[in-house]
């Protein structure tokens, strides 16, 4: 049987791995320190075979720093070598994509006429209140499974990846 990877690249992210049937998961946080992460992902994929590992598609975003910026794209990129050199077909996927296709929706909601110190609050709020959504749905369809905050994402990234890949 194989296996599907959802990965949320962030360093506070999560990696899930779900067996077809999902009689089979590994779920862990993911470390903010890349050879930890590159070694997880060794440490999976030898363990159970895997057909396809879902990465969440990254972007910088409103008042984000560039050293942040920077930082994140890194990470993505190491995780998306990992991948590749383990020979693993990766699909990288926007959160918007995902979402959709689980049925969660954005939040939405914006003021035209806001300053940029709001627009960052707004934006942060925002993807507060998404988290809380992939969570609930995360727990919702794995209840036996320990999923946090960090790791609800990466949960339903690898669900994604076997409904819809």
């Amino acid at each position: 049987m194989s296996h599907v990877l959802g990965i949320d690249p962030g360093s506070t992210g999560g990696i899930c791995q779900l067996s077809e049937d999902r009689s089979f998961y590994h779920l862990c946080k993911a470390s903010p320190i890349d050879a930890d992460t590159v070694r997880t992902i060794k440490e999976m994929v030898t363990a159970n075979p895997t057909r396809l590992a879902v990465v969440e598609r990254v972007a910088s975003f409103p008042g984000q720093g560039v050293a942040s910026t920077f930082t994140f794209g890194k990470r993505y990129g190491v995780i998306l070598g990992a991948l590749m050199a383990l020979g693993v077909p990766v699909v990288d996927v926007p959160p918007q994509t995902w979402n959709k296709a689980l049925g969660l929706s954005q939040p939405k909601g914006f003021g035209l006429t806001e300053t940029a110190v709001e627009k960052k609050k707004r934006l942060a709020a925002r993807r507060k209140e998404q988290k809380s959504r992939n969570y609930a749905m995360a727990r919702n369809l794995f209840p036996h499974l320990a999923i946090t905050l960090e790791t609800a994402d990466g949960v339903l990234l690898a669900e994604y990846g076997l409904r819809t890949l």
